[in-house]
């Protein structure tokens, strides 16, 4: 499989792209995925606002999948649970393959997403119907882990928004701060080393294929 590189920038061909193979099917689902501060949410963010001039548009965030706190503390090491939320095992995949599965037989779908200052998913805030296009954007996309794998067979393209380890840390101890999870510089420092960098490599490591597509950011 030949891989498309893209920068950031070229958001027009990247919407271009979709808008084509959209009008071969249905439904198409194009899963944008990526490490943690790579800067797939902004990407998805771009892509969506042009795209939905010409066709109609949802995105499923992976992030409103997260499990709940009080669902962390029944988890055997509630510690570890807690210390790495945003690692694979801390998410309902189990829900979230149910809710792909759904949205790619074209069922209407209600969705939840993540408020931060909860630190809890909130159900029901998104509804999926007939649109033509459904923007899958989060971490594990592409991860070749029992379950997330099987929400591939539901994705028509996945793509991958790489960036450097330096640019990502940088991103995500300005995020930590900005969103409140850590007090200081030295604390985000060290969530960022011990969790999101974590993640990152294991991401890397653990892709289930090539993605189709990659955006240089």
């Amino acid at each position: 499989m030949t891989v498309e590189e893209y920068s950031s920038d070229d958001i027009d061909n990247l919407v271009n792209k979709i808008i084509i193979q959209s009008t071969k099917q249905n439904r198409i689902i194009i899963a944008i995925s990526g490490v943690p501060g790579s800067g797939k949410t902004t990407v998805t963010s771009k892509i969506y606002d042009k795209l939905s001039k010409s066709v109609s548009v949802k995105i499923l965030q992976q992030d409103g999948f997260h499990y709940y706190l009080k669902e962390l503390h029944q988890m055997p090491n509630v510690e570890e649970a807690l210390e790495r939320r945003g690692a694979p095992f801390t998410f309902n995949v189990d829900k979230l393959l149910s809710v792909v599965k759904a949205v790619k037989q074209g069922d209407r779908v209600s969705l939840p997403t993540f408020d931060h200052k909860l630190k809890d998913p909130v159900e029901d805030q998104v509804t999926i119907g007939d649109e033509k296009v459904i923007i899958l954007e989060g971490n594990y996309f592409n991860l070749n882990l029992p379950k997330w794998k099987d929400i591939n067979s539901y994705i028509d393209e996945n793509w991958f928004v790489s960036t450097t380890v330096s640019v990502a840390k940088k991103r995500l101890i300005q995020r930590h701060l900005d969103a409140g999870i850590s007090r200081n510089v030295e604390e985000a420092t060290k969530r960022v080393e011990t969790n999101d960098l974590v993640n990152g490599q294991f991401i890397i490591q653990n892709q289930i294929k090539q993605p189709n597509v990659i955006i240089h950011n």
